[in-house]
């Protein structure tokens, strides 16, 4: 999966399904690794790995994501609220679309 792509697909994923908990949480809001079958909620980097489904020879788009805040990703959950993770998407996204 290409970039871009990447991006897009998970930003779908915490359009509806965001946590600010943990790279993912499963039902009981325990966190579990963003690939466990159990997750229901990702982070802006959790859901980059869902989208890839553990696809390791994807690129790994966080270089793209964390251009676009002014946090490390290891908090920018913790900080910002779900609109302003997604705005850093949207930005992300636009910022590839114009290369």
């Amino acid at each position: 999966m290409k970039t871009k792509e990447t991006l897009i697909a998970a930003r779908e994923i915490i359009a509806s399904n965001w946590t600010d908990k943990g790279r993912a949480v499963n039902s009981n809001g325990d966190i579990v690794l963003p690939w466990d079958e159990s997750a229901v909620a990702w982070d802006s980097t959790g859901a980059i790995y869902k989208a890839l489904a553990c696809d390791f020879g994807a690129d790994f788009p966080i270089m793209e994501l964390q251009k676009q805040f002014d946090l490390d990703l290891s908090v920018v959950d913790e900080y910002l609220g779900k609109g302003e993770v997604l705005s850093g998407y949207d930005r992300a996204i636009e910022s590839l679309s114009v290369e």
